[in-house]
């Protein structure tokens, strides 16, 4: 077995609701009472589905309920702060397998990072009343995040020397009177058990598969995460229960320079390594028509007038200078861990606001990688390069003397969502890419004849199959991967190569 692999324009872009005030006491614990006992049920799943994976991965580790579901739509607000982890279609099933005559080949996932704490805190806001922040306190994880650096490093993927082990643990805030609290943007043990839930399930879907790819010897296991410290810890969580029994120590590749890593796409994109709580930084990739289809969507984008007039009466002129996605990202932590909503010298946000903040985030977040504004022209040519990738590797499992392999890419929603515009898919959802989502690459392979075996893709989101993919008949389960591979280069609008299509 191998564990190498062989072989974020315009002024503001957006990264990823929310706390209720005003309920009656006897509703908010009738709420409770209900999320309480729905957390109960999922422990129970969680525990029953990892009892096949060691006992130090299989802890009962208590994560604190989220808020209760107030006033926020229940259904958006829970896919975001506790999506369906434990469940899916990923992986065809050993006696659909059998009738077809088909045969799992290769795996590539693409998840985001687990829950986090706020990246962005919103200006003008006053100190959370009581002194509450976001915790990095790992629970009863404690003992399985300590031992992570004995099963993962993370190494550079340039130098191939290995990095911190600091890049396994959450940053703590300097200066903070609170025990374990968080920095901006780091990993929570409720993001952590996502991970692990996550891995279980998929454990369960590919069963059969992992055990072929742990039995060969030349099984190949490659893993790249982005340089943030949330995205390599949710990394190797995922492969924590994914893959419990795999014998060597795995290696995380991280580009250092950002600007090499294609996850984040080579137009217009953002980084919040600053970890300081202010906006993120904009940075233009390499690719010029990316960045300037970039810029037109987001100069095609309006304020919301009502939402930014209350913005601006609780925060003063200041909000205007930030995208809504910074408001939505704080309101949407805050009410993950049921800590109240910003507060500036005018007041605090209602829920109503916060509702409104979150349906134009997700509207933003639509037009930014799918308008017709530029938003989808720009995300084709941007994530053409990382979508190539993703295909390379399935093509390197379609020679005949090829080893199962499986390739895990962690990162972030600005890479879930482009991604799902660049396959065809992201109109379906045009929301916010919960925590810990996920899109599911599958290789099938099916012999013809001696000489002649088809192979196909199937592609899933968050468990869910996705049809009528760019190049791929609509309706179908599996696309061939040749009609696959024709839609990927689509991409690039009937340019010869990137090159041309970004000088366009």
């Amino acid at each position: 077995m191998g564990s190498g692999r062989a072989a974020h324009g315009g002024a503001q872009w957006c990264l990823g609701p929310l706390r209720s005030n005003g309920m009656s006491s006897r509703a908010l614990y009738l709420a409770i009472g209900a999320l309480f006992g729905v957390w109960l049920v999922l422990g129970a799943r969680y525990d029953m589905q990892l009892a096949h994976v060691p006992q130090a991965v299989s802890e009962n580790t208590e994560i604190p309920p989220t808020t209760p579901l107030t006033q926020l739509k229940d259904a958006r607000l829970m896919r975001y702060c506790s999506p369906a982890v434990s469940s899916g279609a990923e992986g065809l099933r050993p006696a659909a397998l059998a009738e077809s005559g088909l045969q799992l080949r290769s795996v590539v996932l693409t998840i985001r990072h687990g829950d986090r704490s706020a990246i962005f805190e919103v200006a003008g806001s006053l100190p959370p009343a009581g002194g509450q922040g976001y915790s990095c306190a790992p629970g009863n994880l404690s003992s399985l995040w300590k031992n992570l650096p004995k099963r993962f490093r993370a190494i550079s993927t340039a130098e191939g020397q290995p990095l911190r082990e600091e890049m396994l643990r959450p940053k703590l805030k300097e200066g903070s009177s609170l025990a374990s609290e968080c920095a901006p943007g780091q990993l929570t043990a409720r993001g952590f058990r996502q991970h692990l839930e996550l891995g279980a399930h998929l454990n369960g879907a590919y069963r059969e598969f992992l055990a072929a790819l742990q039995r060969h010897d030349r099984g190949r296991l490659y893993v790249r995460s982005t340089d943030y410290p949330r995205t390599v810890t949710s990394a190797a969580a995922l492969l924590t229960s994914l893959l419990p029994t795999w014998s060597d120590r795995i290696d995380i590749e991280v580009h250092e320079e950002e600007s090499a890593e294609v996850m984040h796409g080579v137009g217009l994109k953002t980084s919040s390594k600053a970890g300081d709580g202010k906006a993120e930084r904009i940075e233009r990739g390499t690719c010029k028509a990316a960045v300037r289809h970039s810029a037109a969507q987001f100069d095609a984008w309006r304020q919301p007038v009502e939402e930014y007039a209350q913005l601006e009466r609780l925060f003063g002129p200041v909000a205007r200078t930030h995208a809504v996605c910074d408001f939505a990202d704080s309101m949407y932590a805050a009410t993950c861990h049921a800590l109240p909503l910003p507060c500036g010298p005018g007041g605090c946000v209602q829920p109503e606001l916060a509702n409104a903040v979150a349906q134009r985030a997700d509207e933003f977040y639509c037009e930014r990688f799918s308008g017709s504004e530029g938003g989808e022209v720009a995300t084709s040519l941007a994530f053409y390069p990382f979508l190539r990738e993703l295909l390379s590797l399935l093509k390197e499992a379609t020679t005949l003397d090829a080893a199962p392999s499986l390739a895990v890419f962690s990162g972030h929603d600005t890479v879930i969502a482009p991604l799902l515009s660049a396959l065809g898919a992201y109109h379906r959802f045009c929301e916010w890419p919960s925590y810990a989502s996920r899109i599911a690459f599958e290789l099938y392979s099916r012999p013809m004849s001696k000489a002649h075996v088809v192979f196909y893709v199937r592609v899933l989101f968050n468990g869910e199959q996705l049809y009528g993919l760019r190049g791929c008949p609509e309706g179908e389960e599996l696309c061939e991967l040749e009609d696959f591979a024709r839609g990927v280069e689509s991409l690039l609008g009937g340019a010869p190569d990137l090159r041309a299509a970004c000088e366009a």
